[in-house]
């Protein structure tokens, strides 16, 4: 799970400095969620 703490991490930099528009950091943190989310929950993992 460090990846996905270390991809927060760095959106959070990229946000703060301005570097893109804050729409596309949110697009991207959103899909890290949602990734996180799979990884995480045992109903979806295949047997």
């Amino acid at each position: 799970m460090q990846a996905f703490d270390k991809e927060r991490a760095y959106l959070y930099h990229v946000a703060k400095q301005h570097l893109v528009k804050s729409e596309y950091v949110y697009e991207v943190y959103n899909e890290i969620l949602l990734a996180e989310s799979l990884v995480l929950d045992p109903e979806s993992q295949m047997i």
